[in-house]
């Protein structure tokens, strides 16, 4: 298939954005100096704005996590399936998807459901609500600290906004909600630098994928998206049209709450009739505690990935199918046990976060790494990404083993598209694991490290520069899954975006290609002698 011949002007965005990801590669020559990290963070962010405190009860979820994984929303018992569509259920979503709990990190910070990298959260959510029982149509603010809702902005506009240029999205008027995904600027590139821009974008994929597997867990179907018209969102959320970079805000995901209303639901809302006004507007917001370094190349990057110029299209094959192992390599299929215990429920995995913790070096068996690995990468990939089959479209696994029970130590490939396994070179990498990702122990210790990697080139060319966003956020979608696989079979997982970019891609024989490294992630075992108890995440106030 000929790629695309693109205008000049994408063209140069193409060039721009390789130019960024270059640019913000960590390199140990000379030894690459981590950014200054600052919270920047505000948890009253529209102080003008009208509170309503969420019901603190929380529905059940008693749904295995591999299921909800493999199978979404079908893995619900039809007891709990299509949840009433009132404030408890979306109260209960908000809360298991991006609450706050009463579990500390080793700083004292209060962890989320789903924590961020290094203790910093740079994601805000919103809610666009339709069709809420006890919750009037409109643009909703969701506060984790104190359990909350700040109304922004009425129904009928919010729909409306939404829908600009988005005939897809007709559907939202017959839905209860959709949540909105955004990343601060500030708050990545306070802690990473210049790379904050890809620790955002990957931090919002996480944050996308806890809350579809949430939803999954509670009954409800859930609908991701994963680009929007970035003006209008940018409006629909207060931002002015040239606003400072403490309060430069990019949204990145849509997830729709698609169970349909029913007959009992609220009254449909209905966008006005006419032409849209041009510009909504801004909402006045406070300003972060402490200096904020800006990072122009951040804007810019962005701009470069979403501004108009390229059609909307979907990414599908050939371009979803892309290997960086030839096709002639021999693999080994591993048969799933058929005895395999019951996983932890959605629930219990959600509502007691894991506190960073030593790993120790004892082993996992292959069937957990496999079983991780499968529920990963071959759990499809969300709008506008459609592989040929059940894989994701645009990232592959190596998977460095350090002691896996009935695998040999040593690089492999899991090829997610038929499932196969390559051992690419053996022999023990603990301590370039160690190294590779700035001397972080969980990596040398683990039983295994993901390393996730993309045809960014060849991508960029074929489906233009939105590719690199997508990109980044599909890793956060995997590294979620891992996570969670790995913490409902007893395991932990460790992640980061953080590592050094050139010598990574030589240790995995890359560095003669167009595959990059965008995500590490360390599996290892728990040690249960030292495992305090956790309680099941109340909720803090």
């Amino acid at each position: 298939m000929t790629p695309p011949v693109f205008p000049h002007e994408i063209q140069q965005r193409i060039a721009r954005v390789r130019d960024y990801h270059r640019a913000s590669g960590l390199t140990d020559s000379p030894r690459a100096k981590r950014a200054q990290f600052t919270q920047n963070f505000v948890s009253d962010l529209f102080p003008d704005a009208s509170t309503i405190a969420l019901p603190k009860s929380l529905l059940d979820a008693p749904v295995s996590v591999l299921a909800a994984l493999q199978e979404g929303v079908d893995a619900a018992p039809d007891s709990i399936r299509r949840p009433p569509h009132d404030l408890h259920t979306l109260a209960t979503w908000l809360y298991f998807g991006g609450g706050t709990t009463e579990i500390k990190d080793d700083l004292g910070h209060a962890l989320r459901t789903c924590p961020g990298e290094d203790a910093t959260d740079p994601c805000e959510l919103y809610v666009a609500a339709f069709r809420v029982k006890d919750l009037a149509p409109g643009l909703y603010h969701f506060s984790s600290s104190d359990f909350s809702l700040r109304r922004l902005r009425d129904g009928a506009s919010t729909l409306r906004q939404l829908q600009r240029g988005r005939p897809d999205l007709r559907l939202l008027s017959d839905l209860p909600a959709a949540l909105i995904v955004s990343s601060i600027c500030c708050r990545s590139s306070g802690r990473f630098g210049l790379r904050g821009y890809r620790a955002g974008v990957f931090g919002v994929g996480r944050i996308v994928q806890n809350f579809v597997t949430a939803g999954h867990g509670l009954g409800m179907q859930t609908m991701p998206r994963l680009r929007l018209v970035d003006a209008t969102a940018r409006e629909l959320i207060g931002l002015a049209p040239r606003c400072p970079y403490h309060e430069l805000e990019h949204v990145h995901g849509l997830i729709l709450w698609a169970d349909h209303a029913g007959p009992d639901a609220p009254a449909l809302v209905t966008a006005p009739a006419g032409d849209a006004p041009v510009g909504m507007p801004a909402i006045a917001r406070n300003a972060p505690p402490g200096e904020v370094v800006s990072f122009g190349s951040i804007q810019t990057v962005h701009e470069d990935c979403v501004a108009p110029g390229v059609a909307t299209r979907d990414i599908r094959e050939p371009h979803t199918e892309l290997s960086p192992v030839v096709a002639s390599a021999k693999m080994q299929q591993f048969d799933a046990p058929t005895d395999w215990p019951e996983s932890r429920d959605v629930r219990h995995v959600l509502l007691a976060p894991r506190p960073p913790a030593p790993v120790p070096r004892t082993a996992i068996s292959r069937d957990v790494l496999t079983a991780v690995s499968r529920v990963t990468f071959r759990g499809g990939s969300v709008f506008p990404i459609f592989p040929s089959g059940p894989h994701l479209g645009l990232v592959r696994p190596f998977w460095v083993i350090h002691d896996v029970t009935g695998m040999e130590p040593g690089i492999w490939y899991h090829n997610p598209i038929n499932n196969g396994w390559c051992l690419m070179i053996g022999g023990e990498h603990r301590i370039e694991s160690k190294y590779l990702t700035l001397d972080r122990e969980a990596f040398g210790n683990a039983a295994a490290v993901c390393w996730m990697v993309l045809n960014l080139s060849k991508l960029m060319t074929c489906a233009g520069p939105d590719l690199y966003r997508l990109a980044h956020l599909e890793a956060g979608l995997a590294t979620r899954r891992i996570e969670l696989a790995a913490e409902a079979l007893g395991a932990q997982a460790h992640f980061t975006s953080e590592f050094f970019d050139e010598e990574a891609r030589r240790f995995l024989g890359l560095e003669k290609t167009n595959w990059e490294v965008i995500a590490a992630v360390a599996v290892g075992s728990v040690d249960r002698s030292t495992q305090a108890d956790r309680t099941e995440g109340l909720i803090s106030m």
